[in-house]
């Protein structure tokens, strides 16, 4: 390890920009996925050049994503501890300013073709083109300049500050003229017509905000480039700029979207799936070494220069670094990844639940955003240990090897919600205190479903049961933890018997769960299309999200059980908590159903029961030439009170008639 640069004392100013860079580019690739989703399930008849467009940017970012997943295990798994590694730039010279440019470029020149379509002239399309080709040539040689650098520390010199200004300035200004376009000429198509000016207003203000955004983060991705000392505060900006371009152009694309409200209810006394035209104000929700290294472009001092303030005597009485470092740094880097991307999909999950059930009951919107924020301290508490083991403690197998706050974050998070808020267990970072609890919560809330579908409060009664006993084994893998202080203290006999607990206990739990679920729904099935549909949905949706949940939480066992005490079980540990939370909001979200949306026009049909409104969704969207799509309308599973299951058939019956009637008439 001599003959290694020293680790200067300020590494986390170094290092840390960086890895930021990283976990942003993983949580932007997960809301780009969900988004990809979207548009994949709203938009089957989307014309051909769209969907090439789209699912062309998503797969090219994937590929960025992996490029930069590699960079990132060289510089901080498999190079821990050598600047040397930390310094290279690898590909990362093809990966951050050429693939970040020609994404710029594709959604600038997207934009162009829309503001041509609105504007029916060529001239302000053709400016736009012309400094997407600028910005696109500042990025390319942006990344020529780098790739001569080879290390990040001689990167900027005058000639790499010119090709980076003319990269982030040239995006920026393009970004700038889009906004400005898209607005006047969308505010020019205004018909006075209340339903069109609503689309317009709302396009402009899409437009607006997603232009200033990617203009805004271009120009301080420059500004940081160029601030005095050179501190690598721009890598943070540079990792998340090509992602950015490509969520606003997704953005765009979905937001054709349009969110109808219409419930059907399934009462389950009667076995009945109704269409309810009697859709009121309320919709309760009921129902179911040495490698690649840093981002460019770039400022970064020399950190393979000698430092004043850590000898090498200093550095030999660090402990070693092993020569498989990956092998141990590794499992945790990525599992610090993947737990950001999963955030993502939390994210556009609870976005959507939001735009789709604003009338849900109070207690499930609170369980929805009360898991959303735990989640996100979750997240803040995990990128806080990545930090703290991968930045400022880069080259120190102390700090990566460190429980750190686990101690604090497993007994605070236990007093918030008492027997309701632990469950999953601690393992090797600050995030398996959020596990608990959200497991817990999923768990539970499934278990409520299941008594309301049985009609019997003893299945949900074992289910909740073992929940506590897994409840029991994460406390237990808590103390152990706190016990160990650190990372490679912590497997043993106790450790294994308490995660046996706590992972068997949640698997079994899980099954149980897939099993009840559909077995009781099977039993709904009426022999009517709809119906059917939507129970056959819940019941792949309930296997599919139970069966992941359960095999990460015993693969998570397994890798902990391994011969040599690989850490393997921290990628698995990393996401279990993020997989409940989504495998929840999935439920949540069910409700959801795709259906054809053109124009938008609605009618009263009086009755004797609440006044009801039916929905024909029939909007044109030609002023934005990209056609037509669905929209995502709410799709109610509503389980009544008992004390209203006597009166489902008679019900039933009326609604049936009353349909037959609006049909009809």
């Amino acid at each position: 390890m001599s003959a290694l640069p020293p680790i200067p004392p300020d590494i986390g100013r170094i290092a840390g920009p960086l890895l930021i860079g990283y976990l942003l580019n993983w949580g932007l690739e997960g809301v780009l996925a969900m988004q990809i989703y979207m548009y994949y399930l709203a938009f089957p008849d989307d014309p051909l050049q769209n969907k090439l467009l789209a699912y062309g940017v998503f797969l090219f970012e994937s590929v960025q994503t992996i490029l930069l997943t590699a960079t990132a295990f060289h510089s901080f798994a498999a190079g821990f501890g050598n600047l040397v590694a930390l310094d290279r730039i690898g590909l990362i010279w093809f990966t951050v300013p050429i693939m970040s440019g020609i994404v710029a470029f594709v959604a600038q020149v997207f934009y162009a073709y829309r503001i041509k379509v609105l504007s029916q002239t060529k001239a302000p399309s053709a400016i736009i083109i012309v400094l997407a080709f600028v910005q696109l040539g500042g990025a390319i040689a942006t990344g020529i300049e780098s790739k001569k650098a080879v290390f990040t520390s001689r990167f900027l010199r005058r000639t790499s500050l010119i090709t980076t200004g003319i990269w982030n300035g040239g995006s920026a200004l393009c970004d700038i003229i889009i906004a400005g376009c898209m607005t006047f000429y969308l505010w020019r198509r205004g018909t006075g017509m209340k339903q069109t000016q609503r689309l317009i207003k709302r396009l402009i203000r899409l437009v607006v905000e997603t232009g200033s955004l990617t203009a805004a983060i271009a120009i301080l991705n420059l500004i940081l480039a160029l601030l005095p000392g050179q501190p690598t505060y721009y890598q943070t900006t540079a990792g998340v700029l090509g992602k950015m371009y490509s969520n606003t152009m997704m953005v765009v694309f979905n937001s054709r979207l349009k969110l109808a409200y219409e419930t059907t209810t399934l009462q389950e006394m009667s076995i009945s799936y109704r269409p309810n035209p009697l859709a009121t104000e309320e919709y309760p929700m009921g129902g179911s070494g040495v490698q690649e290294s840093t981002l460019v472009p770039t400022i970064q001092r020399s950190v393979c220069q000698e430092s004043p303030h850590l000898t090498t005597s200093a550095m030999s009485s660090l402990p070693p670094i092993p020569a498989d470092i990956g092998r141990i740094a590794g499992p945790l880097l990525i599992g610090h990844l993947l737990n950001w991307s999963l955030f993502g999909v939390l994210s556009m999950q609870v976005y959507m639940y939001y735009l789709a059930f604003p009338n849900d009951p109070e207690h499930s919107r609170l369980l929805v955003f009360g898991v959303y924020l735990f989640e996100a301290t979750q997240t803040f508490l995990l990128t806080q240990s990545a930090f703290h083991g991968f930045a400022e403690g880069f080259g120190n197998l102390l700090f990566l090897d460190e429980i750190g706050t686990i101690w604090f974050s497993v007994p605070i998070m236990s007093g918030i919600g008492k027997s309701l808020e632990l469950i999953l267990g601690v393992s090797s970072t600050a995030a398996d205190t959020i596990y608990i609890t959200v497991a817990f919560v999923a768990q539970s809330f499934y278990a409520y479903r299941i008594s309301i579908l049985a009609q019997s409060k003893l299945v949900a009664s074992f289910i909740v049961l073992l929940a506590v006993v897994q409840l029991g084994g994460a406390i237990a893998t808590g103390v152990e933890s706190k016990e160990a202080r650190f990372n490679s203290q912590f497997l043993g006999r106790k450790s294994y018997i308490t995660t046996g607990i706590w992972n068997g206990g949640s698997a079994l739990c899980d099954i149980i769960i897939a099993i009840c679920m559909t077995v009781y729904l099977s039993r709904r099935n009426t022999g009517m299309k709809h119906t059917s549909l939507l129970l056959k949905k819940i019941i792949r949706l309930t296997i599919e999200t139970g069966s992941l949940t359960a095999v990460i939480a015993l693969t998570n066992f397994i890798l902990a059980l391994l011969p040599g005490h690989p850490t393997y079980y921290m990628t698995t540990a990393g996401i279990l908590g993020k997989l409940y939370s989504n495998s929840m909001m999935a439920v949540f979200n069910s409700r959801m159903r795709i259906g054809a949306d053109n124009n938008t026009s609605s009618h009263e049909v009086s009755s004797t029961g609440p006044r009801s409104r039916i929905e024909t969704t029939v909007r044109n969207v030609n002023a934005y030439e990209m056609r037509g799509g669905v929209s995502i309308t709410r799709e109610e599973v509503t389980f009544p009170p008992p004390e209203n299951w006597a009166k489902a058939s008679t019900s039933s019956a009326e609604d049936a008639e009353m349909k037959a009637n609006l049909i009809s008439s």
